[in-house]
């Protein structure tokens, strides 16, 4: 069951000096071999569209939550792999909708969590693309690729 997950503010971002798109984000999470990641469920690139301004942003689901290292390490390894710009990354529980983290995506520092005091009637248009979704024939692919059997 998916728990967590990790947003990537995308919006005012690019990936090799081009405004990031969907086969840029399936090209980095391959490169980024997000299939090995044992907390990783599922990597989805969202349009959140809201009188004319489309935000994006690329979430990667999790099945459990993960320290502030792993994702500093990710967020690392994202940059490295030429996603540039400046924009937010939070840790999100899912069923509550509360922030765990936030940091700042071009200089990796923790930044102080917004708090979300006011509900909106939500009036957005979502758009969503599944790039990864973990199954159970991708473990046993996984399982099979690291140790040669099933």
């Amino acid at each position: 069951m998916v728990m967590y997950k990790i947003k990537f503010s995308t919006t005012n971002m690019k990936y090799n000096n081009k405004v990031i798109k969907k086969h840029h984000c399936n090209e980095l999470l391959d490169k980024l071999e997000i299939r090995t990641y044992n907390y990783v469920k599922e990597c989805v690139v969202l349009h959140k569209t809201l009188n004319g301004f489309t935000h994006k942003s690329l979430e990667i689901f999790c099945k459990k939550e993960i320290s502030e290292k792993p994702l500093k390490t990710l967020i690392k390894k994202i940059k490295k792999y030429g996603m540039t710009g400046d924009g937010k990354v939070e840790m999100i529980d899912i069923k509550s909708n509360d922030v765990i983290y936030c940091y700042d995506y071009e200089c990796v520092s923790k930044e102080d969590i917004e708090k979300r005091n006011c509900k909106f009637k939500n009036r957005s248009i979502y758009k969503s693309h599944i790039l990864f979704k973990q199954t159970h024939k991708n473990v046993q692919e996984k399982n099979y690729n690291k140790y040669g059997k099933y």
